[in-house]
């Protein structure tokens, strides 16, 4: 039995008006990963050490927002986003 050392972090990125947002870029501050949400504004971002980061979000035409999040070895953490124009 292996123990899991690494975590996942996972959300959804949406509009002011609730709709999906596509194509945002979500990255970790200081870490260099990143990826871009899909259709329905998920994302994921996977095999992170445990710790606390930034998740920054942004897609032109609307406010960067950013928000701190620990995650933790396991289950997957959630972070959603909603941006502004």
């Amino acid at each position: 039995v292996f123990a899991q050392t690494t975590g996942t972090l996972e959300g959804q990125v949406t509009s002011a008006d609730g709709q999906p947002v596509e194509a945002v870029t979500v990255s970790l501050k200081t870490t260099g990963r990143g990826s871009l949400t899909d259709a329905q504004g998920r994302y994921s971002l996977r095999r992170l050490k445990p710790g606390d980061y930034t998740v920054q979000v942004s897609a032109v035409g609307l406010r960067t927002a950013e928000q701190t999040v620990t995650v933790a070895a396991g289950p997957p953490t959630t972070a959603n986003f909603v941006l502004e124009e």
